[in-house]
């Protein structure tokens, strides 16, 4: 006998990716207009240039799902702190290149 699972998925807007400098620089003057909603995290790849309007220690969960009778499940957070590791591990070789975190509150 099979069992039916009722379950809810939630999920944020999300994007993560690389711009160059021009392009980040354009986005640190246009995301500020979407705040609250929107939260942004942008570090340069030396991580000398690094803007945020999130709070640095916190991560922010992007997806979670909710199954009947239980807690939530499979959530995918965003660390900050596993983002300033990815934008240097990542396989992009552009030394200008800044990573860029958006996502949806």
């Amino acid at each position: 006998m099979k069992h039916l699972v009722l379950v809810t998925f939630y999920s944020k807007a999300y994007l993560e990716f690389f711009a160059n400098k021009r392009y980040a620089e354009a986005l640190k003057q246009v995301l500020p207009k979407y705040e609250p909603r929107v939260m942004y995290h942008m570090i340069s790849k030396c991580g000398k240039e690094d803007h945020t309007n999130a709070d640095r220690n916190v991560p922010n969960g992007v997806t979670w799902g909710i199954f009947q009778g239980k807690e939530v499940v499979q959530p995918t957070v965003v660390d900050p702190i596993s983002f300033q590791v990815w934008k240097v591990s990542c396989k992009d070789t552009r030394p200008l290149s800044v990573a860029v975190r958006i996502n949806s509150c």
